[in-house]
């Protein structure tokens, strides 16, 4: 059964400007519009939505989304692992600065040139 953006948007918790997004990024599109002029969705397009958030969970861009190759998601997965996992070391060395810090181990210049120079490879 085909629904309207406000009732998708209430369904799924999402704005209405999200949903537009999705538009804008050729990630879906409208099977037209009821007839008071709202426009509405059907099934394919509303599971559509539901997939494109559950990959802006796992950490994709909407252009990501908009490029991903089902044949080759195994692949893609294991290089978003390895960015996500770069991320957290990164995170981590963050918060063992912080609590270093807080600890009164404030870093000399030097100390602070070296992590921002870590932080530009990763």
């Amino acid at each position: 059964m085909n629904q309207t953006l406000s009732q998708i948007c209430k369904e799924l918790k999402l704005s209405r400007k999200v949903i537009q997004g999705y538009e804008k990024h050729g990630l879906i599109r409208s099977c037209g519009k009821d007839r008071y002029g709202h426009l509405v969705y059907d099934r394919k397009s509303i599971e559509r939505i539901i997939e494109i958030r559950f990959y802006q969970k796992l950490g994709f861009s909407l252009k990501e989304i908009r490029e991903l190759d089902m044949d080759d998601l195994k692949t893609v997965l294991k290089e978003k692992k390895e960015e996500i996992l770069r991320e957290k070391r990164s995170l981590e060395k963050r918060l063992s600065m912080i609590e270093s810090m807080i600890n009164g181990e404030i870093p000399d210049p030097e100390t602070m040139r070296n992590v921002l120079k870590e932080e530009s490879v990763e």
